[in-house]
């Protein structure tokens, strides 16, 4: 999930709001913050906070932030790939699930740990579940002229995806599916559908402005 050096926290961001699900109750948003207080001072690994929100009803990574101190090297480019995101995310939110009695609507308690994961569960994998949105932002990205240099790790970074792997698993996704252009296109025809797709891309980012 994360390099062993480090230990988790994750703190309920309780000014955003609370999500529903049947008689299940957690926050909306949530910040998982990593520490490592092994390493030697000036050597430890950096600080990491991670920001996760339930966005239309999947779970998802909104940003990932490295912090280097006194106590701890500079971040380095592997640090984001020691972290699988996509387990963190479903730890981290497990532990904030509560159980909401609804008969009084006041009333909330921590759940069972199997039944709180369940629910987390479903909201990844919903999360995860390629629609046309997350085809239109691939392609947005994938074909944008300046992530020329490194289209695969633009994906990655700008959409959140817990490793290169999985951002490689929706480019070729929206590719079979006609969203990129071909393997071997040109620049131009990969310039023309970023052009196409941005208008689209915009508007989606402004709904889930408006839904927040």
């Amino acid at each position: 999930m994360h390099p062993p050096e480090y230990t988790l926290s994750v703190t309920g961001n309780l000014g955003k709001g609370f999500v529903t699900t049947e008689n299940m109750l957690m926050p909306k948003e949530a910040t998982v913050f990593l520490r490592d207080h092994k390493g030697a001072k000036g050597a430890r690994k950096p600080d990491t906070t991670i920001v996760l929100e339930v966005i239309s009803g999947g779970l998802v990574t909104l940003s990932v932030t490295f912090s280097a101190t006194s106590l701890t090297r500079q971040v380095k480019k592997g640090d984001l790939d020691a972290l699988d995101l996509e387990r963190i995310k479903r730890e981290a939110f497990s532990s904030l699930v509560l159980e909401h009695d609804k008969a009084t609507d006041l009333v909330t308690y921590p759940t069972e740990r199997k039944r709180g994961r369940k629910t987390v569960n479903e909201l990844a994998a919903s999360a995860n579940a390629t629609g046309e949105s997350e085809f239109v932002a691939v392609g947005t990205v994938f074909c944008d002229p300046k992530n020329r240099a490194n289209r695969s790790q633009a994906v990655r970074s700008q959409l959140g995806y817990g490793s290169i792997a999985t951002a490689n698993r929706r480019i070729k996704e929206a590719r079979d599916k006609g969203w990129i252009p071909p393997v071997g296109s040109t620049e131009e025809e990969y310039t023309e559908r970023f052009r196409s797709l941005t208008p689209e891309f915009e508007q989606l980012q402004g709904h889930d402005s408006d839904a927040n």
